[in-house]
């Protein structure tokens, strides 16, 4: 009886586990990419919400590095619901490849660094970067109506590494 019992427990096992394989396979290869974040569901725009807006769009601010920045906004105005998670506008920084440094940090700053291994006293971090993929920051309150500087800094070089020069703000982007 027991022979019986371990016998069919091992065919019940072995084709279950192979519909779970089969189905895990499935769904993967079946998965739809996102949506782009400039699509706007119809259900969202028939109740006034605001898609955040690409001001500007930049892919030559940091010289040998594969970054394309954009300068994003809400434009909407006061009653509709704003998609960005950000009070004013936001710099978004697209990274083709990974940027083959030790934990990066983004900061702003009005000034550049004049010392390569140190921040300037009045930098904001704007946060981590690393990866590849889109990452998106606030700007600081200094910083909204455009103008400074970016820096990315390696913490594990200690050092800051690249800087791009931001332009002022698009005329009408909030601030």
């Amino acid at each position: 009886m027991i022979a019986r019992l371990r016998k069919t427990h091992a065919v019940v096992t072995s084709l279950v586990a192979s519909l779970v394989t089969v189905a895990f396979f499935s769904a993967v290869t079946g998965a739809t990419d996102k949506p782009a974040p400039e699509a706007m569901p119809a259900v969202l725009a028939d109740r006034g919400i605001v898609a955040p807006t690409v001001e500007w769009e930049r892919d030559d601010l940091w010289g040998a590095f594969p970054i394309v920045t954009r300068w994003r906004s809400d434009r909407g105005t006061q009653g509709e619901l704003r998609l960005l998670d950000t009070r004013g506008p936001a710099i978004e920084l697209d990274l083709a490849a990974p940027l083959g440094r030790p934990e990066v940090l983004l900061y702003w700053s009005p000034t550049l660094p004049t010392d390569p291994e140190a921040l300037p006293g009045t930098s904001h971090l704007l946060g981590a970067v690393g990866g590849v993929g889109t990452r998106r920051f606030a700007l600081p309150a200094p910083a909204e109506a455009g103008g400074g500087h970016l820096l990315l800094y390696s913490l594990g070089q200690a050092g800051v590494f690249a800087t791009a020069a931001l332009p002022a703000a698009p005329d009408g982007a909030d601030r």
